[in-house]
C-alpha cells in the first residue's frame, strides 16, 4: 500500500511540474515547482530514497525564496540554496545516483535563478529531467 501511495504522490508531482512549464508568470511557476517538490519529497521518503527526499524538501524552500521576487533574488540566497543541496547529498549519500540527483538540482536552481523562461525550459528539458529520470529509474519511482 505504501508503494502505491508513493507512486501516486510521484505522479501528482510530475503533473504539477508539467503544468508549471505552461505558466508564464514567475510566481505561479515557482509555486507549482514548490508543490511539485513537496509531492516528490514525500514520494522519495516513502520509497526510502532519502537524497531525493531531502533535495526536494529543499526545493520547497527554494520555491518560497524565488516567489519572494527581486528582493530575494540575491547571490547569497543562490549560494545558500546550492550549499544546502551539497550538504544534504553528503549527509544522505548512498551511491552515484545521489550525486546525479544533486547535479540535477544544482543545474535546475541555477536555471531558475536566471529567471529567463527559455533558459529554464532548455536546461530542464535537456539536463535536469534526464538526470532525475535516471535517478527515478534506480529508486523505482514512476
Amino acid at each position: 500500500m505504501i508503494e502505491i501511495i508513493a507512486q501516486v504522490l510521484g505522479i501528482l508531482g510530475t503533473i504539477a511540474a508539467f503544468v508549471s512549464f505552461q505558466i508564464k508568470e514567475n510566481k505561479k511557476f515557482f509555486f507549482l515547482q514548490a508543490f511539485s517538490g513537496c509531492m516528490f519529497a514525500l514520494n522519495f521518503l516513502l520509497l526510502g530514497a532519502y537524497t531525493g527526499c531531502l533535495l526536494n524538501f529543499i526545493n520547497i524552500f527554494r520555491g518560497a525564496v524565488m516567489m519572494g521576487g527581486k528582493k530575494m533574488h540575491k547571490a547569497p540566497w543562490l549560494i545558500a540554496i546550492q550549499a544546502l543541496y551539497i550538504v544534504a547529498t553528503i549527509l544522505t549519500y548512498t551511491n552515484i545516483f545521489s550525486i546525479i540527483a544533486m547535479v540535477a538540482q544544482l543545474v535546475g536552481t541555477f536555471a531558475m535563478w536566471s529567471r529567463n523562461g527559455k533558459t529554464i525550459r532548455v536546461l530542464q528539458l535537456f539536463c535536469v529531467s534526464p538526470l532525475w529520470l535516471v535517478h527515478n529509474i534506480f529508486v523505482f519511482s514512476i
